[in-house]
């Protein structure tokens, strides 16, 4: 070997060793580096929060952290080496198989599931999974359970609101700068709206009357926690009262509206109808009957929202319809039952007292077949019927025709306050009325006594007087004279007193009343019996039409008394020559029609209002100056009143005067 070649030899040999000597240095530090993340990964495994599990690809746990152990309660003695399966339910398991094949290509596998500790307790975890090498995969266990109570305590929190919410009666929504963010069932209820419908949308827009808006925009821009009230808007179109009142929220650090809208429709009907009532409590002072009717029906039908209203009273024995008063949106004019066939007291006995429901004494709102006045031409599509009693007995009742939604029982409610003021405004107004009648009754008492009665009373006693003076000095035709004098005003204060007695027997409710089958002619021959003097003194004609067969059923003694006042007065009232007409006919299958008619001098249209009302100071002489009592026609109502009948005239100055009176026909036979 050349000395050269020594030399690179030598040279390669010490470059060797050096090598040798770096390789054993790379490998010592290799060592020691492996040596620290082995103890940096032990460490990190015995001290994490999380769960760490080791496995083997036969499934079975080969080493889990201290962190697993307590979150399951097992110990490496219980646990290492069993399959991973044992930690989680079997019907889970059944479910969702396990599957790792994802770890043999390098993926992560992350599931969600329950786990079971050794007290058999599930346990919600979150386990990621990854291949350590080819031998081993390490899972990292992040127990769930308390992020898991706080969504069941947000959802609960959710399910709260939204319960407190949909439960409330007052509608709540949600608004960022007037678009609807939510809405609870209310709401939806309130507006007939859905939703979806509603959401999203603006609210003032959508919901609000349009001259309502303007001040909702007002208050949107300068917001106030003030509750105002305003006028919103129905799907359907119907516009109704609300009131407001809004708070500001935050929700995800986002500034947001919340307004309860609550409808007042109840509280200003209920002021509505409070006001009703104070009106009704003066109308009485000065206003009819039917004037009361017709203004609380108009009333009624702006209140109760209705195309129409109605009132019909029942009769004494609460069998029947007696009268009955109509009032529609079109027509503010009262419409009586008496003057429209189609709105008979008949028809509505039919629709009314044969209801079930009635008999039990129930409100109720039911589509019911109604009959409605020829003006009223719309279909009746829904009603609202209220019943007011009086001691258990219907005295009364209140229609409600055709509101543009539905009637509910608060309809019921609010217009069963209306009913009974219209009730107890007519039995004041008739208190009233009986009460001014009574004292009305007391004066004419009091004046005929102090002055009618006085007068004859002292005539006679001046003429006996006379009489008892001068007896001897008289000669017969003077005597004769004087004694007719002295009969004619005997008579006629017998006739006054007979009249006042049977009077005060009516007002006291004294008068016997025992109707039975008889013949006309026997009440009206008798009548003519009494009165023939008067008839043949001033010469005056009688015709009378009437069938000798037909048989009444009546109070034979009350009947009598009307026909002789009313036969006396066409006597009183027609001049010498005159003539004197009775009538009789069938007025329905029910009643006949009795007719007194005279060619006297008449009466004026303005007095024949007073003929039958004894607050009237009415009283006229004959055409031989005869007087009358004021007490004749009075008593005639009354007693043909006592009679189931009614009684009327029809006169015209220097022509005549024709009073008719019904009275019921026998029809037992």
């Amino acid at each position: 070997m050349s000395e050269k070649e020594l030399i690179k030899y030598k040279t390669l040999v010490q470059e060797n060793e050096k090598l040798k000597y770096r390789i054993r240095q790379l490998e010592d530090k290799s060592e020691i580096n492996l040596l620290d993340d082995s103890q940096k990964f032990q460490a990190v495994f015995e001290n994490a929060g999380d769960g760490i599990l080791v496995g083997n690809n036969k499934g079975e746990i080969v080493d889990f952290n201290e962190s697993f152990g307590k979150l399951t309660g097992h110990t490496k003695n219980t646990l290492l080496n069993k399959h991973i399966s044992i930690l989680f339910p079997k019907d889970i398991l059944n479910q969702k198989p396990l599957n790792f094949s994802a770890l043999d290509h390098g993926q992560s596998i992350i599931i969600e599931r329950s786990i079971l500790d050794t007290n058999g307790n599930a346990i919600l975890i979150e386990m990621h999974s990854k291949r350590l090498n080819e031998d081993y995969y390490i899972s990292i266990i992040r127990d769930l359970t308390e992020r898991e109570n706080q969504r069941k305590r947000i959802q609960e929190s959710q399910e709260r609101y939204k319960m407190l919410s949909d439960l409330s009666i007052e509608g709540i929504l949600i608004h960022d700068k007037g678009i609807v963010v939510d809405v609870n069932i209310a709401i939806i209820k309130m507006f007939g709206y859905t939703r979806e419908e509603i959401i999203g949308n603006d609210a003032i827009e959508l919901l609000a009357a349009e001259n309502s808006r303007p001040i909702l925009y007002k208050n949107l821009e300068h917001i106030s926690d003030t509750p105002f009230d305003s006028v919103a808007i129905r799907k359907n179109g119907q516009p109704f009262p609300i009131e407001l009142e809004g708070r500001d929220i935050t929700i995800n650090d986002k500034k947001l509206r919340v307004v309860s809208i609550r409808d007042i429709s109840f509280h200003k009907k209920v002021e509505a109808i409070y006001a009703l009532s104070l009106n009704l409590n003066k109308l009485i002072l000065n206003q009819t009957e039917n004037d009361i009717i017709e203004w609380c029906l108009n009333e009624a039908i702006r209140i109760s929202e209705s195309e129409a209203c109605f009132v019909a009273f029942t009769d004494e024995k609460n069998k029947n319809i007696e009268k009955a008063c109509w009032c529609d949106e079109h027509n503010n004019d009262l419409i009586h039952s008496h003057n429209d066939e189609s709105f008979s007291a008949s028809c509505l006995s039919n629709s009314l007292l044969n209801s079930q429901q009635m008999v039990n004494g129930t409100l109720f709102f039911e589509n019911k077949t109604i009959c409605t006045p020829k003006s009223f031409n719309q279909p009746v599509k829904q009603n609202l019927i209220i019943p007011v009693f009086e001691h258990k007995k219907i005295k009364m009742f209140f229609g409600f025709i055709n509101k543009p939604s539905n009637y509910y029982e608060t309809d019921a409610n609010i217009l069963n306050i209306l009913s009974e003021s219209l009730w107890t405004a007519l039995v004041r107004l008739r208190l009233q009325d009986n009460l001014k009648t009574a004292n009305a009754a007391k004066d004419k008492f009091f004046s005929i006594i102090a002055h009618d009665l006085k007068t004859p009373i002292g005539s006679i006693s001046a003429l006996s007087e006379l009489l008892y003076v001068n007896k001897g000095r008289y000669d017969e035709d003077t005597l004769n004279k004087y004694i007719s004098l002295l009969h004619k005003s005997s008579s006629s204060t017998l006739s006054l007193l007979d009249n006042l007695l049977q009077w005060a027997q009516s007002q006291t409710n004294t008068i016997e009343y025992f109707p039975q089958p008889v013949f006309f002619s026997e009440i009206l021959n008798p009548c003519f019996d009494v009165l023939a003097q008067a008839i043949s003194n001033k010469s005056i004609t009688v015709e009378k039409n009437i069938e000798n067969n037909l048989e009444l059923f009546v109070d034979k003694n009350l009947v009598t008394t009307c026909l002789l006042n009313l036969i006396s007065n066409a006597i009183k009232y027609t001049p010498n020559s005159g003539k004197i007409v009775i009538n009789i006919s069938i007025n329905d299958e029910n009643y006949a029609q009795v007719c007194v008619k005279d060619n006297g001098i008449g009466i004026n249209s303005t007095d024949i209002e007073k003929l039958f009302d004894i607050t009237q100071d009415f009283k006229r002489p004959g055409t031989e100056k005869e007087q009358g009592t004021g007490l004749g026609l009075v008593l005639c109502q009354e007693f043909i009143a006592l009679n189931k009948g009614e009684i009327w005239v029809k006169s015209e100055v220097n022509i005549g005067s024709e009073f008719y009176f019904t009275i019921p026909l026998n029809r037992n036979n």
